[in-house]
């Protein structure tokens, strides 16, 4: 007898599900480490080309700045957060009075050498500033010259000041440079007064080479 055709079993997949995850244990949070003052970065001081402008008319001068000091008067005295402090100290601008005062005070120091610690604080040469200091005479020959050398300076590392003052002070000023290394026990000081003397009245001269070809200088009788 003819038997019915069985119909073929389905297959039953079993899906075995995934048992849930178990969650990890949160580690514990880690305890905020104490925030250090870090000294301001210093960045490499570009040289300035001064060689267009007479010799006469520009005078250097050198500063040390401990920002150590700066910053604990800030924090300490002043209550100041640290940043608060550093941006105070990025935007500092001396005064012309402050850079030329003769009497030295905290946080201006006399360094010695680059590896000297401050001398109020005692802090590393990592936390000292050097302000490089050029002073240039304006005169009606060398006004040309002088603002083309402060057009080319970069604002983020050069402030320009500008003072105002008399021809006679201006002229005092300049005896007090040429005379701070004049030696008058020495036969030739006179010449280097008359050197100095006629570069200032008339810079476009190069006087050095003019007088590598003078032996001796005298007065002048109609003085």
């Amino acid at each position: 007898m003819p038997t019915k055709k069985q119909a073929p079993k389905k297959q039953a997949k079993a899906v075995k599900k995934a048992a849930p995850a178990k969650k990890k244990a949160a580690a514990p949070a880690k305890k905020a480490a104490p925030v250090k003052k870090k000294a301001p970065v210093s960045r490499k001081m570009l040289a300035i080309d001064l060689s267009a402008l007479p010799v006469e008319n520009v005078a250097q001068l050198e500063k040390w700045i401990c920002l150590a000091c700066v910053l604990d008067v800030f924090t300490r005295h002043m209550g100041l957060s640290p940043r608060t402090a550093q941006l105070e100290i990025k935007r500092y601008a001396p005064s012309v009075q402050e850079l030329y005062t003769p009497a030295i005070t905290r946080p201006y120091f006399e360094a010695r050498s680059v590896k000297d610690g401050c001398p109020y604080c005692g802090s590393p040469s990592k936390w000292h500033a050097r302000l490089s200091v050029h002073r240039i005479e304006s005169t009606k020959s060398t006004d040309a010259s002088r603002r083309q050398i402060l057009k080319s300076l970069p604002d983020k590392q050069f402030l320009v000041l500008e003072e105002q003052t008399t021809r006679q002070h201006a002229f005092f000023e300049w005896l007090d440079k040429i005379s701070a290394g004049l030696d008058l026990d020495d036969p030739k000081w006179l010449f280097e007064v008359s050197r100095h003397y006629l570069g200032r009245k008339e810079p476009k001269t190069d006087w050095q080479a003019q007088f590598e070809e003078i032996h001796s200088t005298r007065r002048s009788r109609a003085l």
